[in-house]
């Protein structure tokens, strides 16, 4: 989509695009990726980052090395409802403004692929921390899942498999199995949408400027 191009409230663009458009466009949400202003490597550091932090957490819930307070579980469960609300709406960024359709070489593309295959693997992570915070009796068990447990759930759930041994009873709990999956569904819309972008394509108000211009250049 051509830099600058901000669809008008009207018959052509409707009102909800229009809006969408508007409040995904990451200026007042405070992302890394706004502050790296299209640093590639700046970009990929930072979501190298956030999956090796999530991972060194989850070896030490598994381990048992260190105990979680009170404050440190709440602080993690900020740092990472932030690190999903990040995501999204990076995610939805790319999708509702066609990002993925701009002009790049297949190199910058699979780029972006790779780094959503890695938001995927965040996604079953940081969910399967979320549900190893939860309290005692927020699942089916009568004892508190471990990490294996949890990210063993987050993956099934994840995926809509369900296999019913481990299911969610509290209303939290439940919440975010009814939430996992929809954000992967966008991180995978997200993917396939890089993965068979063109920069052959053409946007509406694209194709719209072609055929201005081929109706200018009829003789009358």
């Amino acid at each position: 989509m051509r830099q600058g191009f901000v669809p008008k409230i009207g018959r052509q663009f409707g009102f909800l695009y229009p809006i969408a458009h508007r409040v995904l466009s990451l200026t007042w949400w405070p992302s890394f990726y706004r502050l790296a202003k299209g640093n590639r490597i700046v970009v990929d550091l930072y979501v190298i980052a956030w999956f090796l932090g999530e991972m060194v957490v989850a070896v030490l819930l598994f381990t048992g090395w260190v105990v979680f307070t009170l404050t440190i579980v709440v602080i993690l469960v900020i740092l990472l409802i932030y690190r999903i609300c990040d995501m999204l709406l990076v995610v939805l960024y790319s999708l509702t403004r066609s990002a993925y359709k701009q002009d790049a070489d297949w190199a910058s593309r699979n780029r972006t692929v790779i780094l959503s295959f890695i938001n995927l693997f965040e996604v079953f992570l940081i969910f399967a921390l979320l549900y190893s915070v939860l309290p005692r009796g927020s699942f089916n068990r009568d004892i508190s899942l471990n990490m294996m447990d949890c990210l063993y759930f987050s993956v099934v759930a994840g995926i809509t498999l369900g296999l019913g041994d481990i299911y969610p009873i509290a209303i939290t709990a439940k919440v975010l199995c009814m939430i996992q999956p929809i954000i992967i569904l966008t991180v995978l819309l997200t993917m396939i949408s890089y993965a068979r972008g063109s920069h052959a394509d053409k946007t509406y108000e694209e194709k719209q400027i072609e055929d201005m211009q081929k109706n200018n250049d009829q003789p009358e």
